[in-house]
């Protein structure tokens, strides 16, 4: 078999499992195989191939930095809260295993909390937002080949759109909440090498 190769696809979440929901051919493609250049090549013919972002993230090269603002001033207790809450849940996964010194790390792991109020006439009423990115070098296939790499979103969970909550919602438990779809997403697609899917056929102008 030919050498190992790896499909590095930015994964759109919202367009493969809500707006576009089909059925993954085996159950094999979902984390369970490496494919081999020759193997690749010809499923690519049949089918499309997304690789998670997430997956094989290397930990060692991540660092995690949590943001948590009440209108324009951190709350320092919610970050260091959130902050023990998210390690614990990548730990228990198996992805992070011990805390490094974060000097010269690329890549970021962001979970960003903002809340405010809203004004004067909707008193208890906020506007939160709950949001998890991966942020990255990524290299341009153009420009000079000394300026061409930039840190960009790869991952994004959750959504940075403010929206109207109870101010009494704003507890540590109930934040948690909130991004444990994103987190629990985060986390499968780590793990997942490969999902396909049959390839959207073309319409015939003829």
């Amino acid at each position: 078999m030919g050498m190992k190769v790896s499909l590095f696809v930015l994964w759109s979440v919202v367009s493969v499992f809500t707006s576009n929901p089909l059925t993954v051919l085996a159950d094999e493609a979902r984390g369970n195989k490496d494919y081999s250049e020759e193997e690749l090549k010809e499923l690519q013919e049949k089918y499309d191939i997304y690789i998670p972002t997430p997956h094989g993230v290397d930990f060692n090269n991540v660092r995690i930095s949590i943001g948590a603002y009440v209108g324009t001033e951190s709350d320092a207790m919610l970050e260091k809260a959130l902050k023990k809450y998210l390690l614990d849940r990548l730990t228990k996964a198996g992805i992070y295993r011990t805390a490094q010194d974060d000097h010269e790390k690329t890549m970021e792991l962001l979970w960003i909390v903002v809340y405010s109020p809203v004004d004067l006439t909707c008193p208890g009423k906020v506007l939160y937002s709950n949001s998890m990115l991966l942020r990255e070098p990524v290299k341009l296939t153009r420009g000079s080949p000394s300026h061409n790499t930039i840190h960009a979103v790869t991952w994004r969970g959750g959504s940075d759109h403010g929206i109207i909550k109870n101010e009494d919602d704003m507890t540590v438990e109930k934040i948690e909440k909130d991004a444990e779809e994103s987190l629990s997403l985060f986390i499968r697609q780590y793990g997942e090498k490969a999902v396909i899917f049959p390839k959207a056929k073309v319409p015939d102008t003829d």
